[in-house]
């Protein structure tokens, strides 16, 4: 197995690593707790670290400043681009011109994420269910699987991603001990419409969801440990990415697979972008063919050393999000913090 070096350079406080398979890492510290999440914000991102402070940072200067020092446990941007988050104690607030406001609270449950209708009305993804702040309840039941229900409980759902599609549905990606399995929300009948899903077939151990119009994507990864990212439309899902895939008994060899831990599809291109064990690739997203042409390598794979040798799936398991920022792509890993790649070299915020 080919040996990969790392020559580690000091200078002006950051840290340059080169490796023969990857580019130019810089690291800079912001926070000494890491970071659990991130969205775009005024002139760059918010991030929230692991003890709650959000931080708003600047790009491209990486300049930076607290939003909070406050221990919050959630943050989100609406659709307006403002700032909300919640906290331990089940409140959540909204980050106005003249500070932080209190918008509720929930009587039970942890607020995971908080999800923005069309209207830009927030509903509150907790381990509960779904919270709905006009009604102030909980929508916690999911039939599905021949009419079963499932209720929402502490430890079962797990909200690893989400998405809101221009239907109004929020989709929740799962992947807790005993429920790997997507869950869709109905924002106007207030209730879970899986089960009723024309065309849909179930998809476990999701990575990310993410849409365009009326498409929306997953991308998951199989029983083999196989990543390929689906799309699901007029009520019909489909392998859009690797559709040899299917036709494969063992798989492809070690050097061709693909392990993806993130995606997203940039509108103005029509391009799907998503980062796998090969790197982080894009791909023209073929709508009328509803397919991805072939795969360009933007970035090559970023590689973790764990003592006795480089593994990138490794690396796209621990990943969270992806997104775009301007010309900069930004994605976030859940032990490595914030990697903002410019096309020449990376940034690593943590």
């Amino acid at each position: 197995m080919k040996r990969n070096i790392f020559l580690i350079l000091l200078f002006c406080c950051c840290r340059i690593s080169f490796s023969q398979d990857t580019i130019p890492v810089i690291k800079k510290s912001i926070s000494n707790s890491g970071f659990n999440d991130c969205y775009t914000y005024k002139n760059g991102i918010a991030a929230l670290t692991k003890t709650g402070i959000i931080y708003q940072i600047n790009l491209p200067a990486y300049s930076f400043s607290k939003l909070s020092s406050y221990g919050f446990t959630t943050i989100a941007t609406d659709r307006n681009g403002m700032l909300w988050a919640a906290d331990s104690n089940i409140h959540f607030y909204s980050l106005r011109d003249t500070g932080w406001k209190w918008e509720g609270f929930v009587t039970a449950g942890v607020i995971r994420e908080i999800a923005f209708d069309s209207r830009n009305n927030p509903y509150l993804i907790t381990d509960l269910g779904i919270y709905n702040r006009k009604t102030e309840m909980f929508y916690g039941v999911n039939k599905v699987r021949n009419h079963y229900s499932y209720a929402f409980g502490r430890g079962r759902y797990r909200t690893d991603c989400f998405y809101v599609d221009e239907r109004d549905n929020i989709w929740i990606g799962s992947n807790a001990r005993i429920g790997k399995e997507i869950h869709v929300f109905s924002t106007k009948t207030n209730a879970f419409v899986t089960g009723r899903m024309k065309g849909f077939e179930w998809r476990r151990n999701v990575r990310c969801l993410f849409g365009y119009g009326k498409t929306v994507f997953i991308a998951a990864y199989n029983y083999m440990g196989l990543s390929s990212i689906y799309s699901y439309r007029n009520d019909t899902i489909r392998r859009v990415h690797h559709p040899e895939y299917d036709t494969m008994s063992s798989g492809p060899s070690k050097n061709e697979e693909d392990h993806i831990g993130a995606a997203f599809f940039n509108k103005e291109n029509k391009e799907i972008y998503y980062y796998s064990s090969q790197g982080l690739i894009r791909a023209k997203y073929n709508i009328k063919r509803n397919r991805l042409d072939l795969p360009e390598i933007v970035m090559p794979a970023q590689l973790r050393w764990n003592g006795y040798e480089l593994e990138s799936a490794d690396f796209v398991a621990g990943l969270k999000k992806m997104f775009q920022y301007k010309n900069l792509i930004i994605y976030l890993h859940r032990e490595e913090g914030i990697y903002i790649y410019d096309g020449r070299i990376i940034t690593n915020l943590q």
